[in-house]
């Protein structure tokens, strides 16, 4: 009795030194339901964050609380109508060290035979592929949707997250979930856990040692259609997100591959649209650091091989 009541004393108080010390932590709350689903739940988010509003159901007492007492050692924001660039920019973003992604989940039996799942944008882009871009300073990444959780132990089990801090925890949920309940469940588990783990980190120093890399310049060209979006994976791994652009403008990129792929293989995939209004632009890739050619595989034609997805190899 008298280790248990150790144990209560030590934790009340290490809750509140949390809220007094330590870097504060940078979350975001994303939600990417319908306008549908945001009119049915006006202002939910909002009320979850702020304390004390009249004509709130227990359960948003609940969650208002909860993310009140996060408030205490973090910051945090909230976006509605979230897309896949909002999540590929906060997800590399290493000041940020908390996510919570609200929406829809695809199981692998909606999205069909050799699908483990989709985790979908208010565009009902999947974002899937992005998580395992998670760095050393996330530390908590809750997705609340329904089914999403078979998908996140399939990456588990294939050691996808192997850039991410070894304190992250990742929740989900294996089931058809009631939004207010789930999203309730999640706030107090990353309570806890981020507490622990800011604590933790303000001890021995938030510092992680950087993996070298190479840089590499990315510059794409439109004509007199619009550039469709896209992204770039090297090595099955999102390392750039294409937003759509006017005609004739020119975006440029600058992406960092580790040193341990001497030879990277680009893998540019552009949304499947309509192609006479829309298009995928003119492509460079240019190393900056070591003497390395990146071309494109072209046909017997010359051309490109593949209308939405192309190959660049550097060599």
């Amino acid at each position: 009795m008298r280790f248990l009541i150790g144990i209560l004393i030590f934790t009340v108080f290490s809750q509140m030194d949390a809220a007094q010390s330590g870097k504060p932590l940078n979350i975001w709350v994303f939600s990417s339901l319908s306008e549908h689903e945001l009119n049915s739940y006006p202002g939910f988010l909002e009320r979850h964050i702020t304390k004390g509003l009249k004509n709130q159901s227990r359960l948003e007492q609940i969650n208002s609380m909860a993310l009140g007492k996060l408030s205490a050692f973090a910051n945090v924001k909230i976006k509605h109508r979230a897309t896949l660039s909002d999540f590929y920019n906060t997800i590399l973003d290493p000041s940020i060290n908390g996510i919570f992604w609200i929406g829809h989940s695809a199981s692998a039996d909606v999205r069909g035979l050799g699908s483990t799942g989709a985790i979908l944008d208010y565009n009902n882009e999947d974002i899937s592929s992005l998580l395992p871009l998670a760095g050393k300073g996330l530390l908590w990444l809750s997705i609340v949707g329904c089914n999403a959780k078979p998908l996140i132990d399939d990456m588990l089990s294939r050691g996808a997250f192997t850039q991410a801090s070894k304190y992250l925890r990742i929740n989900s949920y294996g089931q058809k979930i009631e939004l207010n309940r789930a999203l309730a469940r999640s706030i107090e588990e990353a309570y806890f856990h981020l507490l622990a783990a800011n604590q933790y980190l303000s001890y021995i120093g938030h510092d992680q040692p950087t993996e070298e890399t190479n840089t590499y310049l990315i510059k794409r060209t439109a004509g007199n259609r619009k550039l469709k979006a896209g992204k770039i994976l090297v090595n099955d791994q999102v390392k750039l997100i294409f937003d759509k652009a006017k005609p004739f403008e020119t975006q440029t990129f600058v992406v960092n591959i580790s040193k341990t792929i001497s030879n990277p293989v680009f893998q540019v995939h552009f949304q499947s649209v309509d192609s006479t209004t829309s298009e995928n632009g003119r492509l460079e890739i240019e190393s900056l650091d070591i003497p390395l050619k990146v071309a494109p595989i072209l046909g017997p034609d010359g051309n490109l091989i593949g209308q939405n997805i192309n190959i660049y190899i550097a060599n």
